[in-house]
């Protein structure tokens, strides 16, 4: 017979190993990854009604658009976030609107184009009232209540109505910094006229001083008090150096008292002479009466 050859053994088969999970970077102490903060997120309950809001607000715009599929997506991920009743309701809505009357749909679609016309129309009419409120406040110089018309938001407008209102703003700005401008130079004016008021009023006081003091001066030269003539035209003098009478009193005076003083002087040697004359004449005479005993 012919051999047959034996079966090889069977290994037995090796145990399937898991491949191991990719490495995730370790992630410092007090800090959470990227992917651990969208978890917390998620759980937390007012970012699930942020992010409902955030869709059923796209889902509102594709709504007005008439872009019930985008709606449909953005309703349903509005109800996955945070699940209302009002969202849910939206979302049957989008859904009937898709799927269910067509033609009612197509006809609501253009009651919202028209809506929407409205609605633009009517921004755009608002804007046009304000940018007239805003130039009539302008040309009144009530410039706040013309910046305040103009500040508007005019997202939705036109490029040519963006264009007008920013004109219009800095138009404003500008005509407000001249306004303030010219409060600033009106004040800086008042506060000069106020102290040239005051420098006058100051010079009066003083002018009225010097002539009342000239006046005591020019009595006392007629009462020939030549001193005092001569402090008070050196006290006109120290509050109007310019002063031309207070300077001719001044040395006229001071020539009369040099000429007092020189007068007096020679006065006073003619009396002194006249008492050594009379001195002498005295001494003679003792001399002759004066009879020397014999001895």
């Amino acid at each position: 017979e012919p051999e047959v050859a034996e079966p090889a053994p069977e290994k037995p088969a090796e145990p399937e190993v898991a491949a191991p999970a990719p490495e995730e970077k370790p992630v410092p102490a007090g800090k959470l990854s990227a992917k651990q903060v969208l978890e917390e997120l998620r759980k937390s309950r007012d970012g699930q009604k942020a992010a409902s809001s955030y869709y059923a607000k796209r889902g509102d715009e594709a709504m007005q658009r008439g872009r019930y599929v985008e709606a449909s997506e953005f309703y349903l991920q509005a109800v996955k976030s945070h699940a209302t009743p009002e969202n849910q309701k939206k979302l049957d809505k989008a859904r009937f609107m898709l799927n269910e009357r067509p033609g009612e749909a197509e006809s609501l679609a253009d009651d919202l184009f028209a809506r929407e016309k409205v609605r633009k129309d009517q921004y755009l009419a608002e804007i046009n009232l304000s940018l007239d409120k805003a130039r009539k406040a302008l040309a009144d110089r009530k410039v706040e209540d013309a910046l305040r018309y103009a500040a508007l938001d005019p997202e939705h407008a036109g490029e040519d109505l963006r264009k007008e209102v920013r004109s219009l703003l800095d138009t404003i700005r500008k005509s407000k910094r001249d306004v303030e401008r010219a409060r600033q130079d009106a004040q800086v004016n008042q506060a000069t006229a106020i102290a040239s008021n005051e420098l006058d009023e100051e010079r009066l006081r003083r002018q009225e001083q010097v002539q009342d003091l000239l006046r005591k001066a020019l009595q006392s030269i007629r009462q020939s008090e030549y001193r005092k003539v001569v402090e008070i035209c050196e006290t006109v003098l120290k509050q109007e150096p310019e002063n031309k009478v207070a300077s001719f009193w001044l040395r006229s005076a001071n020539e009369r008292l040099l000429k007092e003083r020189e007068l007096k002087i020679i006065q006073d040697r003619i009396e002194a002479r006249k008492v050594l004359e009379e001195f002498r004449r005295g001494n003679y005479a003792l001399r002759g009466d004066l009879r020397l005993p014999r001895g």
